[in-house]
């Protein structure tokens, strides 16, 4: 079995792959101690555009009838992704056989993302605090 493997990692080096594929005593997986990377921003990049921040509320004021909470929404938006195909009122297709299951997979996992980077977008270029 090891003669398999250290022929695997021979073929693998010899492929040109870039990086070693055999961790040392030294490397942070083996340890078990946390990679650390650099979260400074590059250089030679730009800076984006920035408003200053501006607080502002809509007039409406709501009440959590649970808590009795107030809340003054600053921003109420509403975002709808286009459709995957008719469907019943349960949610299940009418015709399963064109309903887009594909894009409708991939938007339930990057929908959150999409919204989180309009949030981002919106405070940095409008100024909003979301």
């Amino acid at each position: 079995m090891d003669a398999a493997i250290a022929d695997l990692d021979e073929e693998i080096t010899a492929s040109g792959l870039r990086g070693s594929i055999t961790r040392s005593a030294d490397s942070p997986a083996s340890s078990g101690t946390r990679r650390v990377r650099s979260t400074k921003r590059r250089q030679d990049v730009p800076d984006l555009p920035k408003r200053p921040m501006t607080r502002k509320t809509v007039e409406r004021v709501f009440t959590d009838p649970a808590s009795g909470k107030v809340f003054r929404p600053s921003l109420f938006i509403t975002l709808t992704l286009d459709s995957y195909g008719r469907v019943r009122s349960d949610g299940t297709p009418v015709d399963p056989s064109t309903y887009d299951y594909r894009r409708a997979a991939r938007d339930t996992l990057h929908f959150s993302k999409l919204v989180d980077r309009f949030v981002q977008n919106l405070r940095r270029v409008a100024g909003f605090d979301v």
